[in-house]
């Protein structure tokens, strides 16, 4: 039939007793498969199959009806062509279909694979860089001019002079504004008389004099405004060196 391949099994045949109904027969077994080739509408002719009746003495019949049927063409295509022997045989046979899209999302992700390993060790390098940067920029923070400058704002605020001018040093040292190594007499500012009372205090306690008495919440205001006046006179500064002149 056009469109179709029948492959034929061979026969199997078994003996049948029963011993209570006192039945002793023989049952045989024919199958055939049939592949399609193409789309379309089939038909199957009626088979017809004669037997001997016993208790008849008899040949008779049974006709099995016609079967109609359609197939459409798959659109995944299997990996390879069952072969005509293996069908012919009745072996034990598997049809391998991949979706296209199935294929996609496998190649897809084995890509993302391959591409995770070869950047893997650059990912790795640059993250222990950030890392690293991340560390040095919190250590600077904290080694910086702003922590150093509220330590020596809250122990002048609540403390003795003498527990605070080891705290006024080291806020001169970070600070980006003064020259270092930090002397307190670069803390003079012309019309800040307040500072220059910081910086008597701070050479009294030195001197073994008894301790100056002077408001911290002056002289604070007085550093701020100084400190702010020398940032902005570096900003204006240019960073190149004058031009020679001949």
């Amino acid at each position: 039939m056009e469109g179709l391949k029948r492959y034929a099994k061979p026969s199997s045949t078994k003996n049948v007793i029963q011993d209570r109904a006192g039945l002793v027969a023989g049952e045989r077994t024919d199958s055939v498969t049939y592949v399609i080739d193409r789309s379309g509408s089939f038909k199957l002719p009626p088979v017809t199959i004669e037997w001997w009746n016993i208790a008849t003495q008899k040949r008779e019949s049974i006709a099995l009806p016609a079967v109609s049927f359609t197939a459409l063409a798959a659109k995944e295509r299997p990996l390879f062509d069952i072969p005509a022997d293996a069908l012919s045989k009745g072996g034990a046979h598997r049809i391998l279909v991949i979706d296209r899209w199935q294929a996609i999302l496998v190649a897809s992700l084995l890509i993302l694979v391959l591409a995770l390993i070869w950047v893997y060790p650059r990912l790795a390098t640059r993250f222990r860089r950030l890392s690293q940067a991340l560390l040095d920029a919190r250590k600077g923070h904290a080694n910086g001019a702003g922590p150093a400058w509220r330590a020596l704002r809250l122990a002048a605020r609540k403390g003795s002079l003498k527990s605070a001018i080891p705290l006024l040093y080291r806020w001169m040292d970070r600070s980006p504004e003064l020259k270092h190594p930090a002397r307190v007499d670069e803390l003079n500012s012309p019309g800040e008389p307040q500072l220059d009372v910081l910086i008597s205090a701070v050479h009294g306690h030195y001197s073994d004099q008894l301790e100056t008495r002077f408001d911290w919440r002056k002289s604070e205001k007085a550093l701020n405004r100084a400190i702010k006046q020398k940032r902005k006179l570096r900003n204006s500064k240019s960073p190149l060196p004058p031009l020679n002149k001949y």
